[in-house]
């Protein structure tokens, strides 16, 4: 296998709560990151190519915790009506846009008729350019819920017993499910709760048998209450939770994962329906992201749905407005997202992960900013992008 020397960066460590840099020479080989040593440490003799990375700051490849790749934004609906073929061309685009701006892995939440299966194998056998992917197949959704012309209505135990089953069996990473409605279809209330806590139990039990996470859309309501106590793994959005919902998911140590890009939509576009929901989310969302942070709850981020270039770079960059500090910035967009993935082979720069990189003309540590300016980007070893 290839071995290649990544010379004299300034490389960005983390640990749970901290980040720091350290001058070191970054040694991979094949796929994966060998060895790290002081700069000048590693002979010419244990490597095959050498890129000089002096001025430069190496950091973990983004990972983008809550995405769609065959969705854009727009009348979710009438993308969905279009053929399997469409929507996951589609896909592949953004997949390709995604990576190139740094993001080289991406946690998908549900896509039409399990085609997230498929592209996901299409980018790891490098059939196509993309992230490294993990999916969930369709999401379940009760009968008329958020989403039902993309996901899998179900209603009972026994319907969702069998949608898990159907799940695991095809191959998927996570279980997701629809819990609340949503901003996108008008005939669902984001507040209002589709599932009992018996099918919630029920989804939870299912999947945790099986060694699967599972991964709850919430934004507000009873809901929350229902999925923390099932065992939910992961919180999708939380736009209008409570202090006393966050405190209950802090206490069972359950990842909020945050999709900040709803608070620069502009509340006056669309119908009034929308607007009125945006507006509240909008007052609200700002005071969950302070709580969460202020109660410690690990977060993880994702850009749902959207996917132009450096649409992800720019995300976190902005979460600098809403207080947010750099270093927890860049460890909720690696290292936990790699935590929620389930991909514990990526999101930090140690010997035996996986060497997804991104390199950086300034330090993110002082001016998050530095993520908008991606010289290089490796995935896997590979070097997929050079700008510098």
């Amino acid at each position: 296998m290839k071995k290649v020397l990544f010379s004299g960066a300034s490389v960005i460590r983390m640990e749970e709560k901290k980040c720091f840099t350290e001058k070191l020479d970054l040694l991979t080989n094949g796929d994966y990151i060998e060895k790290l040593a002081p700069t000048g440490k590693i002979k010419s003799s244990e490597y095959d190519e050498e890129i000089n990375c002096k001025d430069f700051f190496i950091s973990p490849g983004l990972i983008d915790a809550h995405n769609h790749l065959g969705l854009e934004p727009g009348d979710e609906y009438a993308q969905m009506q279009e053929k399997d073929a469409m929507i996951a061309l589609r896909a592949a685009k953004n997949a390709g846009v995604d990576l190139l701006s740094g993001v080289t892995s991406m946690r998908t939440l549900g896509e039409k008729n399990y085609i997230d299966l498929e592209y996901k194998r299409a980018f790891a056998e490098g059939m196509l350019l993309g992230p490294k992917i993990t999916v969930s197949g369709p999401a379940l959704v009760a009968t008329g819920g958020v989403g039902w012309y993309m996901h899998q209505e179900v209603d009972g135990t026994e319907e969702i017993r069998k949608a898990v089953r159907q799940r695991l069996k095809a191959g998927v990473d996570t279980i997701k499910v629809m819990v609340t409605g949503g901003i996108s279809d008008r005939d669902t209330d984001p507040t209002r709760c589709y599932f009992s806590q018996e099918e919630l139990n029920v989804l939870v039990d299912e999947a945790h048998e099986a060694g699967k996470p599972t991964s709850a859309h919430i934004y507000g309501g009873v809901g929350c209450y229902r999925a923390i106590e099932a065992g939910i793994d992961a919180i999708e959005h939380g736009f209008l939770f409570t202090d006393d919902m966050l405190e209950k998911m802090a206490e069972k140590m359950i990842t909020l994962v945050i999709t900040p890009s709803i608070l620069s939509s502009n509340p006056s576009e669309g119908p009034e329906w929308r607007r009125l929901r945006l507006a509240a989310i909008q007052k609200r969302y700002l005071q969950v992201l302070h709580k969460a942070k202020e109660l410690k709850i690990t977060m993880a981020i994702g850009s749902d749905c959207n996917h132009s270039p450096y649409f992800f770079n720019n995300l976190l960059c902005e979460l600098k407005n809403y207080g947010m500090k750099p270093e927890d910035i860049l460890i909720s967009a690696t290292l936990n997202g790699a935590k929620v993935s389930g991909l514990g082979d990526t999101g930090q720069i140690v010997p035996g992960k996986k060497a997804d990189l991104i390199v950086l003309k300034a330090n993110p540590l002082e001016k998050i900013e530095a993520l908008r300016e991606v010289a290089l980007v490796v995935k896997e070893g590979k070097v997929i992008s050079r700008r510098a």
